[in-house]
């Protein structure tokens, strides 16, 4: 568990991040001004007495990480804390990542940094993406300082799947992490050894399906309508307009965009594949408007330096402060209106295949997964029971 104060729009707040429970989620959102950052993965709360108190019967722990000075004071004396109270979180946050890096240096033996920097240095040279490399990279750290062998060519397949198993029942990770963390170990193998494939053959976690609920056409008006900075607002139109990834919006070029074959180039997308993907009329207008007042010189969103591209991070923040204040779907993301794209390019007659393409999937089972019929579509369906003639429903059965 983690506790610290950061301004969040002008006001110091207290936040919380701890592992999932589903118990203590309840209870906290039994307390007044609670709000869940993304951009954090905390719960973050007012600074008064009564919050701190209430957050004490949750978790007793938390006098031990975090001294607000309450303790001396009554439940009832409800009031806004000292300012002086406070630490300052810039440098906590510093503080926290010289302790984590002086961990990581304590903790990994000489043979270890060298299997990571030999993993990263073969990903790097195959072109690998660079969020790819992050996540195989700390993923096999977290492996090595698991075991206790001298070298990788001694580690055997009950060792691994004991890792899996620890890394699960402990650290309660998802199956998606799990499936990283075999991906990264087969990578040191495969690519840093030159073994054959499938050295080890575990058995990979079977992902559940989940149903990604996209926006209706009403909610996704209903958003655009709140976003009212042309840069913020022309970049998410152009992610439901085109069915794109994160990344590849942020990656677009200006000379990607065909205006004649209203088209958007996109260069190098996952899987390092290149493909088309649709331009819609409706946006070239709002489109040239952005461009003649922001005037961006290679990528088509910069960032704050020029010739940089906008980071993904400041797309999720401005997508999420949208989504709060459309009061659309809570649990959306910037991907969910990839989704609603695929799902209202269906509803209007496109084809399958033709969405596979724009979207950018080599197989076309990956496409049917975003395919979801939207709550309008639902009730329109009508059941096949109502056609049935089952005699006087009033009589008693």
């Amino acid at each position: 568990m983690e506790a610290y104060y950061k301004v969040y729009k002008g006001e110091t707040r207290l936040f919380v991040k701890f592992e999932y429970d589903i118990q203590k989620i309840d209870k906290v959102k039994t307390i007044e001004g609670r709000l869940f950052s993304r951009s954090e993965s905390s719960w973050h709360f007012r600074i008064d007495r009564s919050s701190w108190y209430m957050l004490l019967e949750i978790f007793p722990d938390l006098k031990k990480i975090i001294r607000p000075r309450f303790h001396a004071l009554l439940k009832e004396e409800i009031g806004p804390v000292d300012p002086k109270e406070l630490i300052d979180y810039g440098s906590w946050k510093d503080k926290q990542k010289n302790i984590s890096k002086k961990e990581y240096d304590k903790r990994l033996n000489g043979w270890q940094k060298k299997a990571v920097f030999d993993l990263e240095e073969k990903l790097v040279l195959k072109r690998f993406s660079e969020h790819t490399i992050r996540s195989y990279t700390s993923s096999l750290t977290l492996f090595l300082l698991y075991t206790d062998r001298s070298s990788m060519e001694d580690v055997s397949k009950k060792e691994v799947e004991g890792f899996l198993r620890y890394m699960y029942n402990e650290r309660n990770i998802s199956e998606s992490y799990m499936n990283v963390i075999i991906n990264s170990i087969k990578a040191y193998y495969e690519k840093v050894l030159g073994w054959p494939k499938m050295r080890f053959d575990i058995a990979r976690p079977k992902r559940p399906f989940k149903v990604v609920q996209p926006f209706s056409k009403l909610e996704v008006e209903r958003f655009f309508s709140v976003i009212k900075n042309l840069k913020h607002k022309t970049l998410l139109m152009l992610v439901y307009s085109s069915g794109l990834r994160i990344s590849e919006v942020c990656n677009i070029r200006r000379q990607d965009i065909k205006w004649d074959q209203g088209l958007i180039y996109i260069k190098e997308a996952k899987g390092k594949r290149d493909r088309y993907s649709v331009l819609a009329s409706s946006i070239k207008k709002i489109l040239k408007l952005y461009i003649e007042e922001y005037k961006p010189r290679y990528y088509l969103f910069e960032g704050v330096k020029p010739k940089t591209a906008y980071s993904r991070s400041s797309v999720n923040k401005v997508f999420h402060r949208a989504k709060h204040k459309a009061q659309v779907n809570p649990e959306a993301t910037v991907h969910t209106l990839r989704h609603t794209f695929a799902t209202h390019s269906m509803e209007n007659g496109m084809s399958i295949r033709t969405i596979q393409k724009l979207l950018g999937h080599r197989d076309i089972k990956t496409t049917a997964r975003y395919l979801y019929v939207t709550s309008d579509t639902l009730r329109k369906a009508r059941s096949p029971m109502d056609d049935l003639d089952l005699g006087d429903d009033d009589k008693d059965v």
